[in-house]
Parts: C-alpha cells; structure tokens; sequence
C-alpha cells in the first residue's frame, strides 16, 4: 500500500514538473515572436518614413516652383502689352519680349496678372514689399528707385508727346508756355519728364489702368485739351485702336526720351539679378523695335 502511495506521489511530481516545462516553452515562443514582431514593426514603419520624406521632397519642390515664378503686373497700354479683345489673351511687343524671348532664356516662369492694374496700384505695393513680382513697362526716377529695383538695361526709348484735337491750331511744341493754359491729360502717380515738371503746368490726372484711352475719350469729348504720354508709341497704338486717326494729332515735345525698364519688387531681387544676367547679352532696344513694328508704324515716333 505504501508502494502504491509513493508511486502517486512521484507521478503527481513528474507531472507537475512536466507542467512547469511547457509553460517555460510558451513562454520562451512568446519571447521569439516578441523579437520577430520587433522587425516586422520596422518595416511596418518604414513606408510611413517614405511618405513622409515624399511630402518634404514635394515641399521642397514646391519651394523651388516658387523660386522659378515670379508674378508680373501690368496696365493696359497698346502696343507695349494688352488684352486683345477678340482672343482675350494678352499680347503687345513688350508681352512677346519678356513672354517668348527672356523668360525661357531665364528659365522663370512668368505669371501674368489675369486684369491689369492702375501705376498707383503697382507702387502701392511695390511700396508694401509683400510679395515678388515685376512690373513689365515702367520709367524710372528717383522716387520709384527707392522702393524697387530697376532692371539694368532699358529696352525702349519712348519720344515723349502730348494730343491734341485736329482743329486745335497748336501744330509744334517749342516751348512750355504754349502749353501751361491747356487742361492736359494723364496719369496718378507716375512718371512726368522734365518738360512737363513746369509748375504752371495743369494736369487731369486719372487713376484708371487703361489712361491713354479714357484720356483720349475725354479728349475727343470736349472734357481736356490736350493727352501727355512719355510715350509717343503709346498714343500711336491707342489712337489707332481707337479709330481717331482723322480726330487728333499728335506733337512731339521739345526734350530727350524717356527709356523704359521692367521695374521689379525689392523681394525679387534674386529674379531681377537673373533677369539683368540674362539681358546683359541682348541687344535689347533692337529685338523690341523689331516686334514693335508688328503692331505700329514705327516710322511715326
């Protein structure tokens, strides 16, 4: 009986140690599945790692698109740059200049403004600095100079002129007093050329962007005597869109001409570098004549 009691007892013990076995073998699985989970969690992560590298690259790359744009304003002015109103896209020599010849030479995309806008719109925010962009015809003068950047070359030099009506019997400006009892015409804020600096002169100045044509209009109405422009080409283009060829004429003024430049933000100065690098080797004035010519006859300025 005793025996027996003993064999129970050693069978009880060899199963409970047997029991202690398979717990420590379950345990030492879970401790291998713990060291494969580990690598598996790795490669788990790392297409989260590729995502988030992609966004960085795509920012980056978005950063670098920023850097080859730059916007570019502009005021409806025939034939330099305007919206061609049967196609409703933009053209004028200027347009085809920096559009098809110095852009893609720049490696810059230019961004046009969708409207155009008003020179005191422009300096506004050539004056606000906020943003990069270039305006694509201006002149320059100390004022505008010292909250923009200039580009280094001009690439028209415009003969300054003023209208006046067919029947007005003024047919040649020599002199300022010929002028100073005249109501003239032009624009806010922008460029006047020595001539016209006398202070007894009276200007009618306008804040719209399209200026040559809403003084023209006024012109022709009765409303002022006389358009300034710095640019007789301008008045060629505007009066001959307008159809008052047999309406108006138009007199050069008795002083030097007005060159005329791409004027870009001071936070564009990067882009204006590229620009002046890129245009140091062209000659300019002669490849705008030439498109110039496809719009006006250029044997009129």
């Amino acid at each position: 009986m005793r025996r027996y009691i003993y064999f129970v007892i050693i069978l009880a013990l060899i199963f409970a140690f047997s029991g202690c076995g398979s717990s420590e073998v379950v345990s030492s699985d879970e401790k291998n599945n713990e060291s494969l989970a580990s690598p598996v969690a790795k490669v788990n992560n790392e297409p989260q790692s590729s995502a988030a590298n992609s966004d960085k690259q795509k920012e980056v790359v978005k950063g670098e698109k920023a850097i080859n744009e730059i916007e570019v304003s502009w005021f409806d002015n025939p034939p330099h740059i305007y919206m061609d109103k049967q196609t409703g896209k933009l053209t004028g020599a200027a347009y085809k200049l920096l559009e098809e010849q110095i852009a893609p030479k720049m490696n810059i995309k230019f961004v046009w403004d969708k409207e155009s806008s008003a020179i005191p719109r422009q300096t506004s925010n050539f004056e606000a600095n906020t943003k990069a962009f270039a305006s694509a015809l201006l002149t320059r003068n100390p004022d505008r100079e010292k909250i923009s950047i200039c580009s280094s070359k001009t690439y028209f030099q415009s003969q300054t002129a003023m209208v006046v009506k067919k029947d007005n019997p003024l047919n040649e400006i020599k002199k300022v007093d010929e002028i100073i009892n005249l109501k003239i015409g032009y624009a806010e804020k922008s460029f006047v050329s020595p001539f016209m600096k006398d202070s007894r002169i009276k200007f009618d100045n306008t804040t719209a962007s399209n200026y040559h044509e809403t003084n023209l209009k006024k012109l022709v109405a009765g409303r002022i005597d006389a358009v300034y422009a710095p640019d007789k080409a301008a008045l060629l283009g505007v009066v001959k869109q307008l159809g008052m060829e047999n309406d108006v004429k138009i007199l050069n003024l008795p002083e030097e001409k007005a060159p005329f430049f791409v004027v870009f933000s001071k936070a564009a100065s990067d882009i204006a570098n590229k620009y002046n690098e890129v245009t140091n080797g062209m000659d300019l004035e002669k490849e705008y004549n030439s498109l110039l010519s496809q719009f006006i006859d250029t044997s009129k300025l």
